[in-house]
């Protein structure tokens, strides 16, 4: 049965079931729930835990005996499995003869990345969607940001002056683990019930860290004000250059790949799983191929090289301007033509 976040408190005061699914992307939501039905397993007696990290190489059969297996103090106990990707056959085959065989005396609860639309219509989704309550959870987009903050505030007793939520969503820039922290942030501070301006400001750190996947996020998606201001944040905390290069590199050398094959009629299945590219990343990829022209990624694959090569200090120029560079021709025709111009003049 599916059932929103909203519901989930009230269903869990009525009774515990005995599976639970969460699917999402978003960590933070995805933990809320996941705690809110740890507390309520522990409330009804089940004291054990049993927690199964699930990659390609996973064995399900550690699930069945688990399931299967007694406590030897007669408790209860909680199967929580943690996949980093698709379901496959065998987790298909394994989960359906869970259900067949339920222990009352488990609760099974399955945190998964978002679900395709195309998985909806399979055999082993509706099994799960039978058997299991469950609940798909949604990035929170930006237009969504305020309110979302805004609610957070409510639920603490606060209100908020809408210039203050205006610099609160600018300081956050998406991250909900920040914003949750700012607002515990802010109950300490408030005095009264209302958050102004002035509190913010002295309140709010710049809480947009970023990491490399961030900033590879934000070139495939082609945002380019994000992806300088991601840039500019990694420098500014001092992020070794030969990790963001490597995350650049990698991406680049993926969608010269993908390139290639696409424009030579060739499948590029096989290209995403030799690269490891989860299910949840590959639609960015495979959008992302208009962008550039074969010949351009393979130029920009050949600066990659220039650019380790200033890391190493075989080629004297500034890191950090051959990363704007690199970034700059990504979005931008001129900045294409600027990038083969400096190669030129690197042999």
């Amino acid at each position: 049965m599916k059932i929103n976040a909203n519901q989930l408190p009230q269903k869990l005061k009525q009774s515990l079931e005995l599976f639970y699914w969460v699917s999402g992307d978003e960590p933070l939501l995805v933990d809320e729930c996941a705690d809110q039905i740890r507390q309520a397993a522990r409330k009804n007696g089940v004291v054990e835990r049993e927690i199964f990290e699930v990659d390609g190489r996973f064995k399900w059969a550690q699930v069945v005996d688990a399931n299967q297996a007694v406590s030897l103090f007669g408790d209860r106990k909680m199967i929580e499995l943690r996949l980093t990707g698709k379901l496959n056959a065998e987790g298909q085959k394994a989960l359906a003869a869970y259900f067949e065989q339920p222990n009352p005396d488990n609760v099974l609860l399955m945190l998964t990345p978002k679900v395709e639309a195309a998985s909806t219509k399979t055999k082993w989704f509706k099994l799960l969607e039978k058997n299991a309550q469950w609940l798909a959870l949604w990035p929170i987009a930006v237009a969504q940001l305020p309110a979302w903050l805004n609610d957070r505030l409510k639920q603490k007793g606060l209100g908020i002056d809408q210039d203050a939520l205006q610099l609160l969503v600018e300081k956050v820039d998406g991250n909900l683990l920040a914003g949750k922290q700012e607002i515990e942030k802010l109950v300490l501070i408030a005095k009264g019930t209302n958050i102004d301006l002035q509190t913010v400001m002295n309140s709010v750190a710049d809480s947009a860290r970023y990491n490399v996947f961030d900033l590879s996020e934000a070139v495939l998606k082609n945002d380019h004000k994000r992806a300088f201001k991601i840039l500019q944040g990694l420098q500014g905390e001092a992020v070794e250059p030969t990790i963001i290069l490597w995350a650049l590199s990698k991406d680049i050398r993926v969608m010269s790949m993908l390139k290639y094959a696409s424009n030579h009629g060739q499948q590029t299945k096989a290209i995403f799983t030799s690269q490891r590219i989860w299910d949840t990343q590959q639609g960015l990829y495979t959008k992302a191929l208009s962008q550039r022209s074969l010949n351009d990624l393979q130029q920009m694959v050949r600066f990659c090289g220039l650019i380790d090569k200033t890391i190493k200090g075989q080629f004297k120029a500034n890191v950090w301007q051959q990363f704007d560079a690199l970034v700059f021709a990504w979005f931008n025709a001129q900045g294409m033509i600027m990038l083969n111009q400096a190669l030129d003049v690197s042999e």
